[in-house]
């Protein structure tokens, strides 16, 4: 890495205070922070591209069909039936 950053320093001189082989971890840190934040908004991208269409639909479904939101729920159990009337709930009573 110290050998890059010479090389550098040397061929373009106003990086020369940046590129100094003393700054070489830190440049180091900062690089492999950057790939890192670029792999996680590459793996949202992915999620929310895949996720999206399907949120949709089932918003879509919900909204056209209530009586196929209430089969649903009614599938999954009482508890998930009264855990989503109490959101409903509690949205329409900050909602005026």
């Amino acid at each position: 890495v110290q050998l890059i950053l010479s090389d550098l320093s040397s061929n373009v001189p106003g990086l020369q205070y940046l590129l100094r082989p003393e700054y070489a971890p830190y440049l180091n840190t900062a690089g492999t922070v950057l790939l890192g934040w670029m792999v996680v908004c590459w793996l949202l991208n992915l999620l929310w591209t895949f996720l999206a269409p399907l949120a949709i639909s089932v918003l879509g479904i919900i909204i056209i069909c209530p009586e196929t939101a209430r089969w649903v729920l009614g599938q999954l159990g009482p508890s998930a039936e009264l855990f989503i009337e109490n959101i409903i709930s509690k949205f329409q009573s900050f909602v005026p």
